[in-house]
């Protein structure tokens, strides 16, 4: 029995029909997704709810597994004030060490970006971009740091014995979004000081040796990165031992 072949030019005819049906097809199967999805990071300066009062507004912190980040910028008042490209197509290069405002410690982060906040209230953008395009933002209502306020619940003690007086101011001072770093007593024309390091705030308290017996006056201001705030004061009365 002999076996049947197709003539060249009908078996020609054929492949030239079924490779273009097959080809389109093959090569749009083989095509990842498009990638519709914005970068979903953190962009909320605010630490619990908005308006927050701050010296500096900042976003920080590590991306979730899959997401992509290429671009990480801000915006105050509309108008651009610092962007940071991550990623321009060659690989993803993570931000590395950084100091949160506030903060004493340095941690590695894969983004960062810090925008100083004036005095008043302003509208603070933060958005971020893939490679794709895609694009996300979030704008919080800050309100700068200001000078802090007066020390809470100034009181002083009298040891006689000793020639000295404790003042102490148990409520400290409102911060106003920056946090306090020295605690300044006036006693006549001499300063005395207590100190902190952010995070840690300064001793309330301070004891004033060297004083003779009589009414004695003494004011404690705050101060923070703003500046100086207003004296709160007490006057106590140190008896002969």
């Amino acid at each position: 029995m002999r076996s049947r072949t197709l003539p060249a030019a009908l078996l020609l005819c054929a492949t030239a029909t079924v490779l273009p049906l097959l080809g389109p097809v093959a090569v749009a199967a083989q095509q990842p997704p498009a990638d519709t999805d914005a970068p979903r990071i953190d962009l909320d300066p605010c630490p619990g709810s908005e308006p927050c009062q701050l010296e500096a507004a900042y976003v920080a912190g590590w991306l979730d597994e899959g997401d992509d980040l290429a671009v990480l910028g801000a915006l105050l008042d509309g108008e651009p004030v610092g962007e940071h490209e991550y990623d321009d197509g060659s690989g993803f290069v993570p931000h590395g060490s950084f100091m949160a405002p506030g903060q004493d410690t340095i941690e590695p982060v894969d983004y960062a970006m810090v925008v100083g906040v004036p005095q008043g209230t302003h509208q603070v953008t933060f958005y971020a971009r893939d490679l794709a395009g895609n694009e996300s933002s979030r704008t919080t209502t800050v309100i700068g740091a200001e000078a802090p306020g007066r020390p809470q619940d100034l009181r002083a003690k009298a040891r006689p014995r000793r020639g000295e007086v404790v003042v102490r101011w148990h409520g400290g001072a409102e911060p106003h979004g920056s946090p306090v770093h020295t605690y300044r007593v006036r006693h006549g024309g001499e300063d005395r000081t207590t100190q902190g390091w952010i995070p840690d705030s300064p001793r309330t308290q301070l004891v004033w040796d060297g004083l003779r017996p009589g009414w004695h006056t003494f004011r404690v201001r705050a101060t923070n990165g703003r500046g100086e705030g207003r004296a709160a004061r007490v006057r106590v009365y140190l008896r002969r031992p």
